[in-house]
């Protein structure tokens, strides 16, 4: 009885470790705080809607304007863009990162013509 139990459970333990990580939500407005490599800063925000690994969304600040963002999580790492088009010219802002374990904080770098780091909260 003993081994079959302790089957039981090795069996049920392996099943868990092999089923596949559940994507987190990073639904809702994150406020970022971005800093650059000139030690500029500025603050916007990031609206994202998410359907499995792919979000999509807006991003917004007084600099920014308005621009649609577009992305995709892989586990904790978060990838986005930030792009518009303006009098035919093209604006991108590409932005890498961590998500927390806390689901509510990301850390990260984001680039343009310049390049920096990004700090963000979900707001509640």
């Amino acid at each position: 009885m003993r081994r079959s139990l302790a089957g039981v459970a090795l069996g049920s333990l392996f099943a868990l470790a092999t089923l596949p990580a559940q994507t987190p939500s990073v639904v809702g407005r994150w406020n970022l705080d971005l800093v650059n490599q000139f030690g500029g800063s500025m603050k916007i925000a990031v609206t994202f809607k998410q359907e499995g690994h792919t979000l999509t969304g807006l991003c917004t600040g007084d600099e920014l304007g308005s621009m649609t963002a577009a992305g995709e999580m892989n586990g904790s790492q978060i990838n986005w863009r930030c792009s518009s088009e303006e009098h035919g010219e093209k604006q991108i802002a590409t932005f890498t990162g961590t998500l927390n374990p806390n689901g509510y904080e990301m850390k990260g770098d984001w680039s343009t013509v310049i390049n920096g780091t990004f700090s963000g909260v979900l707001q509640r």
